[in-house]
Protein backbone atom coordinates (compact mmCIF):
# COMPACT_ATOMS: atom_id res chain seq x y z
CA UNK A 1 0.00 0.00 0.00
CA UNK A 2 1.47 3.50 -0.83
CA UNK A 3 1.80 6.14 1.63
CA UNK A 4 -0.40 9.01 1.45
CA UNK A 5 0.57 11.62 -0.81
CA UNK A 6 -0.73 15.58 -1.18
CA UNK A 7 -1.18 16.69 -4.68
CA UNK A 8 -1.25 20.19 -5.13
CA UNK A 9 -2.09 21.85 -8.90
CA UNK A 10 -0.55 25.17 -10.45
CA UNK A 11 -2.17 26.09 -13.57
CA UNK A 12 -0.55 29.13 -15.24
CA UNK A 13 -2.93 30.73 -17.94
CA UNK A 14 -1.16 32.15 -21.35
CA UNK A 15 -0.69 36.36 -21.53
CA UNK A 16 -3.10 36.85 -24.97
CA UNK A 17 -6.17 37.79 -25.39
CA UNK A 18 -9.26 36.11 -24.99
CA UNK A 19 -6.84 33.43 -22.94
CA UNK A 20 -8.49 33.21 -19.88
CA UNK A 21 -12.14 30.89 -19.14
CA UNK A 22 -15.20 31.24 -16.33
CA UNK A 23 -15.50 27.43 -17.06
CA UNK A 24 -15.40 25.03 -14.44
CA UNK A 25 -12.17 22.93 -14.43
CA UNK A 26 -11.06 19.42 -13.84
CA UNK A 27 -7.95 16.99 -13.91
CA UNK A 28 -6.84 13.68 -13.85
CA UNK A 29 -3.54 12.05 -13.16
CA UNK A 30 -1.97 9.26 -14.51
CA UNK A 31 1.70 7.44 -12.64
CA UNK A 32 3.96 5.01 -12.94
CA UNK A 33 1.99 2.84 -10.22
CA UNK A 34 -1.54 4.31 -10.28
CA UNK A 35 -4.15 7.04 -11.08
CA UNK A 36 -5.75 9.89 -9.65
CA UNK A 37 -9.43 9.89 -10.64
CA UNK A 38 -10.87 13.51 -12.40
CA UNK A 39 -11.09 15.99 -9.53
CA UNK A 40 -12.99 19.66 -10.20
CA UNK A 41 -10.16 22.03 -9.39
CA UNK A 42 -11.20 24.20 -6.43
CA UNK A 43 -8.83 27.23 -6.54
CA UNK A 44 -7.09 28.54 -3.13
CA UNK A 45 -5.17 31.33 -4.22
CA UNK A 46 -4.57 32.82 -7.33
CA UNK A 47 -2.35 36.12 -8.47
CA UNK A 48 -1.13 37.89 -11.73
CA UNK A 49 2.28 36.38 -13.12
CA UNK A 50 3.61 39.43 -12.95
CA UNK A 51 3.18 39.94 -9.45
CA UNK A 52 6.16 37.29 -9.30
CA UNK A 53 9.68 38.54 -10.27
CA UNK A 54 11.20 36.98 -13.26
CA UNK A 55 13.88 35.33 -10.78
CA UNK A 56 11.60 34.07 -8.03
CA UNK A 57 9.71 31.98 -11.02
CA UNK A 58 10.01 27.93 -11.21
CA UNK A 59 9.26 25.26 -9.73
CA UNK A 60 11.07 27.00 -6.37
CA UNK A 61 8.67 29.99 -5.91
CA UNK A 62 5.35 27.86 -5.44
CA UNK A 63 3.48 31.17 -3.82
CA UNK A 64 4.59 34.73 -4.39
CA UNK A 65 6.75 36.25 -1.76
CA UNK A 66 5.32 39.97 -1.41
CA UNK A 67 2.15 41.36 -0.95
CA UNK A 68 -0.23 41.49 -4.22
CA UNK A 69 -2.76 43.63 -5.43
CA UNK A 70 -6.63 42.50 -5.86
CA UNK A 71 -7.09 38.79 -6.14
CA UNK A 72 -7.39 38.11 -10.02
CA UNK A 73 -10.43 35.76 -11.05
CA UNK A 74 -9.32 31.99 -10.72
CA UNK A 75 -7.89 31.21 -14.14
CA UNK A 76 -8.13 34.28 -16.20
CA UNK A 77 -5.75 35.95 -18.44
CA UNK A 78 -2.03 35.89 -17.34
CA UNK A 79 -3.51 34.27 -13.56
CA UNK A 80 -1.28 31.47 -11.73
CA UNK A 81 -4.04 29.86 -10.14
CA UNK A 82 -3.28 27.31 -7.39
CA UNK A 83 -5.16 24.67 -5.56
CA UNK A 84 -4.67 20.93 -4.23
CA UNK A 85 -6.18 17.44 -4.53
CA UNK A 86 -7.59 15.81 -1.49
CA UNK A 87 -4.64 13.36 0.03
CA UNK A 88 -4.60 10.05 -1.67
CA UNK A 89 -2.28 6.90 -2.11
CA UNK A 90 0.92 7.92 -3.75
CA UNK A 91 0.18 7.05 -7.56
CA UNK A 92 4.63 7.49 -8.27
CA UNK A 93 6.14 8.81 -10.83
CA UNK A 94 4.21 11.25 -12.77
CA UNK A 95 3.39 10.13 -16.10
CA UNK A 96 0.79 12.25 -17.99
CA UNK A 97 -2.29 13.78 -16.80
CA UNK A 98 -5.62 15.03 -18.60
CA UNK A 99 -7.39 18.72 -18.32
CA UNK A 100 -11.25 19.21 -19.32
CA UNK A 101 -12.98 22.34 -19.18
CA UNK A 102 -16.39 21.99 -19.24
CA UNK A 103 -17.13 24.76 -21.65
CA UNK A 104 -19.06 27.32 -19.03
CA UNK A 105 -19.45 30.15 -18.72
CA UNK A 106 -17.41 33.45 -20.54
CA UNK A 107 -13.81 31.81 -22.40
CA UNK A 108 -15.10 28.31 -22.81
CA UNK A 109 -11.90 27.91 -24.79
CA UNK A 110 -8.98 28.09 -22.50
CA UNK A 111 -5.47 28.94 -23.46
CA UNK A 112 -2.63 27.40 -20.93
CA UNK A 113 0.85 27.82 -20.87
CA UNK A 114 1.75 25.27 -18.07
CA UNK A 115 0.54 22.64 -15.02
CA UNK A 116 2.63 22.37 -12.20
CA UNK A 117 1.98 19.68 -9.75
CA UNK A 118 3.74 19.86 -6.66
CA UNK A 119 4.02 16.21 -4.77
CA UNK A 120 4.10 16.82 -0.67
CA UNK A 121 6.56 19.96 -0.81
CA UNK A 122 9.25 17.40 -2.36
CA UNK A 123 9.07 16.52 -5.77
CA UNK A 124 7.73 19.09 -8.45
CA UNK A 125 6.54 17.60 -12.31
CA UNK A 126 6.15 20.06 -15.13
CA UNK A 127 3.72 20.06 -17.73
CA UNK A 128 4.41 22.92 -20.70
CA UNK A 129 3.10 24.50 -23.41
CA UNK A 130 -0.08 22.97 -23.10
CA UNK A 131 -2.10 25.05 -25.23
CA UNK A 132 -5.47 25.54 -26.49
CA UNK A 133 -8.18 23.42 -23.97
CA UNK A 134 -11.10 23.46 -25.82
CA UNK A 135 -14.91 23.30 -24.23
CA UNK A 136 -15.65 19.54 -23.57
CA UNK A 137 -12.54 17.98 -25.17
CA UNK A 138 -9.88 16.54 -23.20
CA UNK A 139 -6.57 17.63 -23.58
CA UNK A 140 -3.53 15.11 -23.07
CA UNK A 141 -0.66 16.16 -20.52
CA UNK A 142 2.73 15.03 -20.66
CA UNK A 143 4.77 15.64 -17.46
CA UNK A 144 8.66 15.53 -16.70
CA UNK A 145 10.15 15.90 -13.34
CA UNK A 146 11.72 19.58 -13.00
CA UNK A 147 12.61 19.63 -9.35
CA UNK A 148 12.99 17.82 -6.17
CA UNK A 149 14.17 17.62 -3.09
CA UNK A 150 15.90 14.92 -0.72
CA UNK A 151 12.56 13.67 1.09
CA UNK A 152 11.20 13.29 -2.51
CA UNK A 153 9.95 9.78 -3.21
CA UNK A 154 12.42 8.91 -6.19
CA UNK A 155 15.46 10.73 -3.85
CA UNK A 156 14.33 7.69 -1.01
CA UNK A 157 14.00 4.66 -3.36
CA UNK A 158 17.43 5.97 -5.02
CA UNK A 159 18.76 5.86 -1.16
CA UNK A 160 17.32 2.70 -0.19
CA UNK A 161 18.55 0.80 -3.87
CA UNK A 162 22.18 2.47 -2.83
CA UNK A 163 21.99 0.83 1.16
CA UNK A 164 20.84 -2.65 -0.56
CA UNK A 165 24.12 -2.63 -3.20
CA UNK A 166 25.84 -1.32 0.23
CA UNK A 167 25.03 -4.53 1.79
CA UNK A 168 25.69 -6.76 -0.85
CA UNK A 169 29.43 -5.48 -1.15
CA UNK A 170 30.29 -3.83 2.18
CA UNK A 171 28.09 -4.87 5.38
CA UNK A 172 30.26 -3.92 7.53
CA UNK A 173 29.92 -0.52 6.76
CA UNK A 174 25.80 -0.46 5.95
CA UNK A 175 25.80 -1.88 9.73
CA UNK A 176 28.00 0.94 10.93
CA UNK A 177 25.49 2.80 9.02
CA UNK A 178 22.52 1.88 10.06
CA UNK A 179 23.31 1.32 13.76
CA UNK A 180 24.39 5.22 13.27
CA UNK A 181 21.05 5.94 12.05
CA UNK A 182 19.20 3.72 14.97
CA UNK A 183 20.64 5.53 17.68
CA UNK A 184 19.65 9.26 16.37
CA UNK A 185 16.24 7.75 16.00
CA UNK A 186 16.20 6.29 18.96
CA UNK A 187 16.62 9.51 20.64
CA UNK A 188 13.35 10.66 19.24
CA UNK A 189 11.57 7.10 20.00
CA UNK A 190 11.65 3.34 20.88
CA UNK A 191 13.46 1.56 18.25
CA UNK A 192 12.55 -2.18 19.95
CA UNK A 193 13.02 -3.99 16.87
CA UNK A 194 16.10 -2.28 14.76
CA UNK A 195 18.54 -5.34 15.50
CA UNK A 196 15.81 -7.65 13.91
CA UNK A 197 15.18 -5.19 10.98
CA UNK A 198 19.39 -5.27 10.42
CA UNK A 199 19.47 -8.60 10.87
CA UNK A 200 16.51 -9.18 8.13
CA UNK A 201 18.00 -6.46 5.32
CA UNK A 202 21.35 -8.35 5.78
CA UNK A 203 20.19 -11.70 4.97
CA UNK A 204 17.92 -10.22 2.20
CA UNK A 205 21.49 -9.10 0.80
CA UNK A 206 22.73 -12.91 0.59
CA UNK A 207 24.62 -13.49 3.59
CA UNK A 208 24.52 -17.10 5.10
CA UNK A 209 22.72 -16.94 8.66
CA UNK A 210 25.70 -17.85 10.73
CA UNK A 211 27.91 -14.52 8.67
CA UNK A 212 24.79 -12.15 9.70
CA UNK A 213 25.76 -13.45 13.47
CA UNK A 214 29.06 -12.90 13.28
CA UNK A 215 28.73 -9.28 11.71
CA UNK A 216 25.42 -8.34 14.40
CA UNK A 217 28.43 -9.63 16.96
CA UNK A 218 31.21 -7.40 15.77
CA UNK A 219 33.31 -10.48 14.39
CA UNK A 220 35.18 -9.47 11.29
CA UNK A 221 35.87 -11.32 8.15
CA UNK A 222 40.09 -11.35 9.38
CA UNK A 223 39.00 -12.65 13.34
CA UNK A 224 36.99 -15.42 11.44
CA UNK A 225 38.99 -16.65 9.25
CA UNK A 226 41.76 -17.10 12.30
CA UNK A 227 39.29 -18.70 14.18
CA UNK A 228 38.70 -21.36 11.27
CA UNK A 229 42.38 -22.08 10.97
CA UNK A 230 43.49 -22.95 14.23
CA UNK A 231 43.03 -24.91 17.14
CA UNK A 232 41.66 -23.98 20.71
CA UNK A 233 44.33 -22.87 22.91
CA UNK A 234 45.56 -19.20 24.66
CA UNK A 235 43.41 -16.43 23.01
CA UNK A 236 43.80 -12.83 22.84
CA UNK A 237 41.38 -9.95 22.06
CA UNK A 238 41.72 -8.80 18.40
CA UNK A 239 41.02 -5.04 17.39
CA UNK A 240 37.15 -6.03 17.06
CA UNK A 241 36.85 -8.01 20.67
CA UNK A 242 37.02 -11.39 19.40
CA UNK A 243 39.14 -13.46 21.91
CA UNK A 244 40.68 -16.21 19.09
CA UNK A 245 43.08 -18.56 19.62
CA UNK A 246 47.16 -17.42 19.59
CA UNK A 247 49.30 -19.74 17.09
CA UNK A 248 53.12 -19.99 15.77
CA UNK A 249 53.46 -18.32 12.31
CA UNK A 250 49.60 -16.08 13.10
CA UNK A 251 49.87 -12.32 13.32
CA UNK A 252 46.41 -10.95 14.49
CA UNK A 253 45.08 -7.26 14.70
CA UNK A 254 45.05 -7.05 18.59
CA UNK A 255 43.10 -4.77 20.59
CA UNK A 256 44.98 -1.53 22.28
CA UNK A 257 46.53 -3.04 25.65
CA UNK A 258 46.07 -6.65 24.47
CA UNK A 259 49.34 -8.75 25.56
CA UNK A 260 50.14 -11.92 23.74
CA UNK A 261 50.70 -14.59 26.37
CA UNK A 262 54.11 -16.85 25.55
CA UNK A 263 53.90 -19.85 23.82
CA UNK A 264 56.14 -22.49 25.08
CA UNK A 265 56.70 -24.33 21.37
CA UNK A 266 57.87 -20.25 19.95
CA UNK A 267 61.36 -19.86 20.06
CA UNK A 268 61.10 -16.48 17.91
CA UNK A 269 58.46 -13.32 16.92
CA UNK A 270 56.00 -14.43 14.22
CA UNK A 271 57.04 -12.10 10.99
Amino acid sequence: MSREETYFWKIKTADSLGAGTEARIKLSLHGESGDMEFSWLVSEFAYLDRDLPPDARGSSAWLPMQPLRERPKDFARNTVTLGRFPSCPGIGNLESGVLISDGSGSGSDWQVDSVRIMVSRSAYWLADNVGLVKGGVEKRLTFVLEAETEWSPMTWKRKQAALRDLARTDPVQWLARKRENDRMIASVRPTPYAEQHSRNALLEAGWTPQQVEDLLAGRSPTSQAILGKVAEGSRVSTADGTRVPVVEGVRVPTAPGSVIPPLSTRESEPD
